[in-house]
């Protein structure tokens, strides 16, 4: 029992010796080795953006401004664009050289709902032969020149030897070129002349014409001899629509039969 004893307490003190002398040795090991990963565990997923970005809106497309420019010029420099600019119509403009873009829809900076813009271009006034009219009476004269696209004024009158009536001069001349729907200025014979010449015979006295209606002012002029010519219209707070508030010549006047006489008339409320 003794021996067991002591055999005992020999191992317990060579345990203890052991473990003392090899104590450091094992805590330098662990410090080389570091500290054990710890068990993986399940992969969380990465976070998700509950709305998705929605992707940009494009910029409005705006028209550019295109008056002014010349129509051939503007389609090329905008084609590239995908803008299509179509000739809406033409109008006559002697201030700009034909071609030009005088106006356009949508306007210059509007919004453009498709890519094509209307456009209205000038263009060049169309000339007319001016028939010669000297020599015959103020009615055929003006009847041939309305026919021919031009517009005829009330006929100046000048003492002469020829008939009352009888065109004397005309301005623009005969044969030269002027711009349909222009003017052409007739002197006419007329009062002047001698008493009892022919130049003096065969006037007639325009009639007084304000505050009659259009209508009963055309009839007056007609039995008179003489004929309508522009008509136009004027606010009046007083006359009522389609009256004659003034007349050219005035009346009283003597002048040629056939010659016209201009009018402006009250517009209608």
């Amino acid at each position: 029992m003794q021996d067991y004893l002591k055999m005992f307490l020999i191992a317990l003190v060579t345990s203890v010796a052991v473990l003392f002398s090899l104590g450091p040795f094992m805590m330098k090991m662990q410090a080389v080795e570091g500290p054990r990963p710890q068990a993986e565990g399940p992969t969380q997923p990465a976070a998700v953006d509950p709305q998705p970005q929605q992707p940009a809106a494009p910029a409005q497309l705006t028209a550019p401004n295109l008056q002014g420019l010349d129509l051939r010029e503007a389609r090329d420099r905008w084609r590239e664009g995908g803008i299509v600019i179509i000739e809406d119509s033409q109008r006559i403009d002697a201030t700009v050289e034909a071609g030009t873009i005088l106006s356009q829809s949508p306007a210059g900076g509007a919004p453009l709902q498709t890519k094509e813009i209307r456009v209205v271009v000038a263009a060049a006034p169309e000339l007319v032969t001016v028939p010669s009219v000297i020599g015959k009476s103020a009615t055929t004269a003006t009847e041939a020149l309305v026919k021919a696209g031009f517009e005829v004024p009330a006929p100046e009158t000048e003492a002469s030897s020829e008939a009352a009536g009888v065109v004397l001069r005309q301005e623009p001349n005969a044969g030269s070129k002027s711009e349909k729907g222009s003017l052409v200025h007739l002197v006419v014979a007329g009062d002047g002349g001698a008493e009892g010449s022919p130049a003096s015979e065969g006037l007639i006295e325009v009639p007084k014409l304000r505050n009659q209606a259009i209508g009963s002012a055309r009839k007056k002029l007609e039995s008179a001899g003489l004929s309508v010519g522009s008509v136009r219209e004027r606010e009046d707070p007083e006359l009522g629509g389609g009256r004659v508030l003034s007349q050219s010549p005035d009346a009283g006047s003597k002048v040629a039969p056939g010659t016209a006489v201009d009018l402006v008339i009250v517009a209608p409320n």
